[in-house]
Order: structure tokens, then C-alpha cells, then sequence
């Protein structure tokens, strides 16, 4: 996932090639396809982690007694 994320730094999506990120990251490209059906799916997961992330970020913000707009300003400053 990493391999890919930052390839977008330089590159659509489309443009980049499975079987270069495969080569860097030292997996097949049957590996990966068993993980990730697509590259899309790629940036799905990431989205994912990236959600998860966020939300265990807001919860310890209020566990630590931080107000609702702490949380959101907590998430706000995560994305930014």
C-alpha cells in the first residue's frame, strides 16, 4: 500500500504499474492481486487505516477530557 500511495505523489492511478510496486516491494504480482483485486482496492484500504486512525484519535481526545469539538478539531488537524 505504501509503494502505492507514494507513487501517487507522481502519478495517476492509472499510470501506475503493478508489476513495478510488486517489484519494489519484493511480492508477486499474485501476491498482491490476492490481496488487492484491483489498485483501486489499494486505496481503499488505505482509506480505511486512514478511518480507523481518525476515529481512534477522536475517542482518546475524549477519553482524555477533551468536548466534542476537540474531538472534530483533533480530526481536522489529523487530515490536515
Amino acid at each position: 500500500m505504501q509503494a502505492v500511495v507514494s507513487r501517487l505523489k507522481a502519478q495517476t492511478l492509472e499510470e501506475i504499474n503493478v508489476k513495478a510496486v510488486c517489484d519494489e516491494v519484493q511480492v508477486s504480482e499474485t501476491t498482491f492481486f490476492n490481496y488487492f483485486p484491483s489498485k483501486n482496492d489499494v486505496i481503499v484500504y488505505f482509506v480505511q487505516l486512514w478511518s480507523i486512525d481518525a476515529s481512534w484519535s477522536m475517542r482518546r481526545c475524549l477519553q482524555d477530557g477533551g468536548t466534542h469539538l476537540d474531538a472534530i478539531r483533533t480530526l481536522f488537524d489529523r487530515t490536515a
